[in-house]
């Protein structure tokens, strides 16, 4: 935002949209193609059938396949990504923001669920996918909340000044 706040906020928009919109095309190619996009990996029928749908009706209709679940995940890691560069780029208190909601993201969320939904609950292969999106989930919520809270015109000037040092 070259020192302007309100400046700074358009390109987080507009970078928020352009990545998001990135994530829907990928998903939406994935979703199309993905026949072939698993016969790159694999000519195993029985298992593009378990990425394709695992049958088993864990939450019932398309949520049930393991396609959907992942690329709910994508697209929450997609925004996870923007906020994360965002967070990181501030200083070192939204740094320590970004490091924490990763740490109890991954062994408080993700771990226990991707035991917990795939084996324990039976989900399968979706479960995996749908335990990694509530891993990501929590960890948009926190560094939402990050942006949030950050000072847009006190972080304008930081930068200008650590632009102006070097």
């Amino acid at each position: 935002g070259e020192g302007k706040p309100e400046a700074a906020k358009r390109i987080l928009k507009i970078g928020a949209t352009t990545l998001l919109m990135g994530g829907v095309i990928i998903c939406t190619l994935v979703q199309v193609y993905h026949n072939n996009l698993f016969k790159v990996w694999t000519t195993d029928p029985h298992l593009i059938e378990t990425c394709d749908d695992d049958g088993n009706n864990c939450t019932g209709g398309i949520l049930d396949t393991a396609l959907a679940a992942f690329m709910a995940g994508v697209m929450m890691a997609y925004l996870r990504f923007t906020l994360t560069i965002v967070m990181s780029s501030l200083g070192p208190r939204e740094a320590y923001i970004n490091l924490i909601s990763n740490n109890i993201a991954s062994w408080v969320i993700y771990i226990p669920l991707a035991y917990l939904m795939p084996i324990a609950w039976d989900w399968g292969l979706s479960g995996f996918w749908w335990s990694d999106f509530f891993g990501e989930l929590f960890k948009v919520i926190c560094l939402s909340w990050g942006v949030m809270r950050v000072d847009w015109v006190e972080a304008s000037k930081e930068a200008r000044r650590k632009a102006q040092a070097s």
